[in-house]
Formats: structure tokens, sequence, C-alpha cells
């Protein structure tokens, strides 16, 4: 207890990473919540957002709240009422006493397929959750206004990459491997199984292998975490958001949308890989081999493609390793996403035309992919998987808040404004 008159109580309230208070509310008393130290998510009355050392939180008597710390945390609480009693407290009639808050770092996994084709993914997935680790996707304030209004985010074909040869250099890394005697051994322990070889097999998709590209479709982000709030990373402003760009900030989960069965589609990690050096790559190509007899024999072929694809097109040159890259694949060809032309609601083909150029893209549809994962809850994207915006380099900052916040209203958020930050990060313009 800091303070007490007649009609107020100051109190200091300490907690530590994960822990919250119970969801609750008051009759006759209104809070204000002022973060002193560290950073947490507040639910009010259903609607849950960040807040961070400044800001404050009024709570009007009647609204059920909570607090939960992302990192160490400290606020001051100021109670204010004709009647100040330690038993004027109702908490939410439910069995978890936070009422199901969601606030912490939501942990993700990946069907079990997707383990047995791609088993190094799961030590990545292990430590994404281990260390309350979010994504960011860095672009411009305009591009990530659409997404917000429109609840998608686009994929763009992988041959139109800022850089086309950090994609060749994983399909060159990957297809050398596969000529190699040693893997195709490996590959044919279990396809002799179906009446399959490897040597086959892969001439006969060669040519599908060279075209490839034009088939898969990614969109970037990067891993984020406590070290770089509030100010973003420095490297990923430069690169993809040097002026007017803004980060936006997700749950991990966000990486995994239950809906997309019968199409290849995932967050996948970028590996980082030293030309000539391809132990690691050929490892993965041997774990892959080793997974077949998991598999029916009409699943193998478009298992199998799938996989390759993913992984030529998320290996990158150690020079980028700076940008913890991971990245959404799709494939579009009919081989390995059978049901993609079925999915249509969740993903959608359009023709738009960037920096000039009309091309082919696909549309995840955010809110629709994972209306199904948080029940009854309008605009999924922005009001359960958006954690926050950070605002970077930008000529005025305080204009793009406000639009921000706007469009943020717009979707439902309660209070939009505590969801956007200003980085002060030292780039200039």
């Amino acid at each position: 207890i800091i303070d007490t008159e007649p009609k107020s109580l100051t109190i200091k309230i300490t907690l530590t990473r994960g822990e919250s208070l119970t969801y609750h509310k008051h009759e006759y008393r209104d809070e204000t919540w002022t973060v002193i130290e560290g950073r947490g998510w507040v639910k009010l009355d259903g609607h849950e957002f960040a807040v961070a050392e400044g800001q404050t939180v009024r709570i009007p008597r009647g609204s059920f709240h909570t607090i939960r710390a992302e990192t160490l945390l400290k606020v001051m609480e100021v109670q204010v009422g004709e009647d100040i009693d330690v038993e004027d407290k109702i908490v939410w009639d439910n069995q978890e006493s936070n009422g199901g808050i969601t606030i912490r770092n939501h942990s993700f996994d990946l069907p079990e397929p997707d383990k047995k084709m791609l088993p190094h993914l799961e030590e990545r997935i292990a430590y994404i959750n281990e260390h309350n680790i979010s994504f960011a996707h860095y672009t411009s304030a305009s591009t990530a206004i659409e997404i917000i209004k429109n609840g998608e985010i686009w994929m763009r074909s992988a041959i139109d990459m800022n850089d086309l040869r950090e994609v060749e250099f994983g399909y060159e890394t990957v297809f050398d491997l596969l000529k190699e005697d040693d893997v195709q051994s490996k590959f044919d322990e279990y396809l002799k199984h179906f009446d399959m070889r490897a040597k086959k097999l892969f001439a006969q998709e060669w040519q599908s292998f060279l075209e490839m590209k034009k088939d898969v479709f990614i969109s970037c982000m990067s891993e984020h975490d406590d070290r770089e709030y509030p100010t973003g990373r420095l490297s990923m402003w430069r690169a993809y958001a040097p002026a007017e760009g803004v980060a936006l900030i997700m749950r991990p989960d966000i990486m995994r949308p239950d809906v997309l069965n019968g199409v290849f589609f995932g967050g996948i990690p970028v590996s980082y890989v030293k030309p000539f050096e391809k132990e690691k790559t050929r490892a993965v190509l041997k774990n892959m081999a080793l997974s077949l007899g998991e598999f029916r024999h009409e699943e193998i072929k478009s298992r199998l493609l799938g996989s390759i694809y993913a992984l030529a097109t998320s290996i990158k040159n150690p020079s980028f390793e700076e940008e913890r890259e991971w990245r959404f694949v799709l494939s579009s060809s009919i081989t390995v996403s059978p049901c993609i032309k079925e999915k249509k609601d969740y993903i959608q083909r359009s023709i738009v035309s960037i920096n000039g150029l009309p091309q082919q893209v696909y549309k995840l549809q955010l809110d629709k992919a994972f209306a199904e994962q948080v029940g009854d809850v309008k605009h999924p994207f922005v009001n359960k998987f958006l954690k926050e915006i950070i605002i970077g380099p930008s000529r005025n900052s305080i204009l793009l808040k406000e639009a921000l916040c706007d469009v943020l209203e717009s979707k439902g958020v309660s209070d939009p404004c505590n969801m956007v930050k200003i980085s002060d990060i030292p780039l200039r313009l």
C-alpha cells in the first residue's frame, strides 16, 4: 500500500513473467492502472491489448479486468470510490480464475505429417514456444493498413523476390543433393515398396523442379523477442520498411491455420547454409526419406514433392541470418496441393500490380482461416492474433499512429492506441 485516503487507495502491484491477476470486477469503485516498469497484457471486458511502461488503463466499476505480465511488471493501482472494501470483488464465474485470458504468447505445433517430413522444424518450434517468441511482419504503413482492413496477407511468387539469387541458392543446394547416389539410395529404401525409384521419380519431376518457382508463393515473417521491444530491429527497418514502415507483431500460432487440409501450406523457418557446406541439408533430406514409410501410397508423391519445395524455398545464405526469418510457403501445384481450388474461401488467387508489374498472388484470408480456432470473435486476426503494431522511421509518426488507431477501432479493438507503439529507432529517412 502506497497511500490511503477516505475515498481512494493507491497500491503497487508486482508480477513476474507469466503471472496474472484473477479476472474480476468491482461494484463500488473505479480503478486506474499505470505501468511503471515492464510489459504485459490487459483483458478488459473481453478485449485484450498490450501495455508497457508509461501507459495508463482506466477501469470503470462493473468492468471485468485482469493483467498478465509478459516481463517483470510493476503497476501502480489507484482505487477511487465511496466504499473501498476488499470484499468488493466479483471473480469471473469460470473454471479458470482469469476468465480464459489468452494474453500470454500462444504456443503452436505442427501436424504429425509435417513433423515426419520436416523433423528439423520440431526443434525450432520448441525454441519459439519456450522463449515466448512472436512473429513480426515488416512492411509499409499503407500495406499494413490494408492487411488490417481486409484481414488478409498477400503471398507473392518466389520468382519475384527482392533478391532472386537468395531463392536460387536454396534450389541449387537441394537439387544438387538430390542427384547424389547416397541421398537417392535413402529414398529408394522406402520407395521400392511402392514400385518407385528415386532416380526415375526425380528425373520425371525434374522439369517440374526447374519450373516449381512459379508454383511457390511466400510471405515473410521474422522472429520477434523481448530484446526488440519497442524499437523493432534496425536491419529489418532498413531492408523492408525504411520509410513510413510498421511492424505487425503477431502470435506464433499465426503460422498454422487448421483449415487448409489438402493444401501444401505452412510456416517454415529459414535455414542459413554456407555454400558447399551442405551436411545440414543433406541430413534433412535423409530424414525426409526415412519418414516415407509413414504415408499411404497415394500420399507419398505430393508429400515428398511439397516438402522438397518447402525446403528449397527456405534456404538462404548465412549473410541473411540476422533476419531470423520464417516463411509462409504455399504450393499452387495441383500435384502438391490437390484441394487448393476447394479452399478458395481461405486462399484466394488474384492478379495485382506490384511495382508496376501485373502478377498472380494468393491472399490468405486471415479472419476466415482462423475463425474456427477462436470461436465467436469478430475480426479474429486483429482481435486475437495481432498483438501490437510498432511504427518505424516516419516523417510524421503521430499522424500515422492516429490512422492506425482509427483502423483498429473500426475492427472492434476497444483501446486501439494501446496496441500502437512508436519506435525510437535511430534511423534517418
